[in-house]
């Protein structure tokens, strides 16, 4: 059953002293998510998406709604979805995965604002039940775009008057599906909960793999590397920093907190957003070797909750999105 989701976004003061981390402001949304993993965040111009199993919510900079999708209400999706504009009407529309909670399989669809999914096509794989075991997508040039499944990933086409036209398939070099992946350059970088993590070139072959004892939740491209949090055996959370080759530079742990999401700021620090022990949402800024700088514990949640995005904004302070109770 789904919970409500508190949606907490919470824009922080500039963080130039410790003094200084005052809320400037905070929005509850009152609009499901299964759990925190499925609750994300980025940047539309100047506004912000936040996306979850069955809604996408567009908000401007003071916290105000200027768009509602609930567009998995019968069906439940995941997160990952494309906004994609009509090269003929210049309208926008969605990529979305649709997929039923013990589906083995799942299906891509476009949502159309004010007419639903349509065009949906199915995509065999072996997914099974995990909140972090889901199809990503990962947008490319053009109408084109990358699925990501358990076994297997695409390489699709999309259009609005066609459909979905696959251009190849190839199986995942990995033990199970991704957690994430991000585009650095013309690789594309992989992690999962197995510890491993492997780059692909723009033809799907793989280009390097290494495996660390570390469960990436998150992977960010950073100035000299990537920065990734998670947790390692024991369940103890961790920031690990990398190479642009996958070797680890560092690793830092932090005991009784889950982490969700990281960022690096604009001192050449990082930001890590999670659940603490005590079931509130947590913000940790940390600086450029992993070391706490200062902490931040905002409302109270359950353990499938905790902060799920985190953005940095151009005045230094950042926009912090939540799962509560």
């Amino acid at each position: 059953m789904n919970k409500r989701l508190s949606s907490l976004l919470c824009l922080l003061a500039l963080p130039l002293l410790l003094c200084a981390q005052a809320q400037t402001w905070h929005k509850l949304l009152p609009h499901n998510a299964y759990n925190a993993s499925l609750c994300q965040m980025s940047r539309e111009g100047d506004r912000f998406l936040i996306r979850t199993n069955q809604h996408v919510v567009e908000m401007d900079q003071f916290g105000a709604v200027t768009g509602h999708l609930p567009i998995g209400a019968n069906y439940p999706t995941w997160p990952s979805t494309l906004k994609k504009y009509n090269a003929a009407t210049g309208h926008p529309y969605f990529i979305a995965i649709r997929r039923a909670l013990l589906d083995k399989a799942f299906s891509l669809a476009e949502y159309r604002p004010g007419q639903g999914f349509v065009n949906e096509q199915a995509f065999a794989d072996s997914i099974g039940f995990s909140a972090t075991t889901r199809p990503l997508l990962v947008d490319l040039s053009g109408n084109a775009f990358l699925v990501f499944g358990r076994n297997f990933y695409w390489k699709v086409r999309y259009d609005p008057a066609s459909g979905f036209t696959v251009e190849w398939t190839r199986p995942l070099p990995l033990l199970q599906s991704p957690t994430m992946v991000l585009q650095h350059n013309n690789l594309h970088i992989l992690t999962n909960e197995s510890g491993w993590i492997t780059a692909l070139d723009s033809n799907g072959d793989q280009v390097w793999i290494q495996y660390h004892s570390f469960s990436a939740r998150d992977i960010k491209v950073v100035s000299d590397g990537f920065i990734a949090c998670g947790q390692i055996p024991g369940n103890i959370a961790a920031v690990m920093k990398l190479t642009f080759d996958g070797k680890e530079v560092w690793k830092k742990t932090y005991p009784d907190r889950v982490f969700h999401q990281i960022v690096q700021t604009s001192d050449g620090g990082y930001a890590v957003a999670g659940l603490s022990a005590s079931l509130t949402m947590v913000l940790h800024k940390l600086d450029a070797s992993g070391t706490v700088s200062w902490s931040r514990e905002y409302g109270e949640t359950t353990a499938s909750g905790g902060g799920s995005g985190l953005l940095q904004l151009p005045d230094g302070g950042f926009l912090f999105l939540g799962r509560g109770k």
